[in-house]
């Protein structure tokens, strides 16, 4: 059996950016989605996960409307997610979806 855990956040972006921290991710495990939604379909912007060491584990620039990505990354801990350069100052709906390993 896969357990699945589904992180749910959200920011509204001010002058383009905005950051949130996720919850403390107490059990090794694998991101393998991440969404991004902001309230307008029409909107760019740049997303970025960091770890808890600072070193950048995801990035994605110049991005319109949502996003929702397949990805393998390996995930304990804290993590924070940026967004910036946005063209519209609105809410981001962010979902991480964490299996554990």
């Amino acid at each position: 059996m896969i357990l699945i855990h589904k992180e749910t956040l959200s920011g509204t972006t001010s002058s383009g950016s905005f950051s949130v921290n996720t919850s403390n991710l107490k059990v090794e495990g694998l991101m393998s989605i991440v969404c991004a939604r902001p309230a307008t379909s029409t909107t760019i912007y740049d997303i970025k996960i960091v770890d808890n060491g600072g070193f950048t584990i995801y990035e994605r620039t110049d991005e319109t409307g949502e996003l929702a990505e397949e990805v393998l990354l390996p995930v304990r801990d804290i993590h924070t997610i940026t967004i910036s350069n946005a063209t519209n100052d609105e809410l981001f709906n962010l979902r991480l979806y964490i299996r554990e390993a």
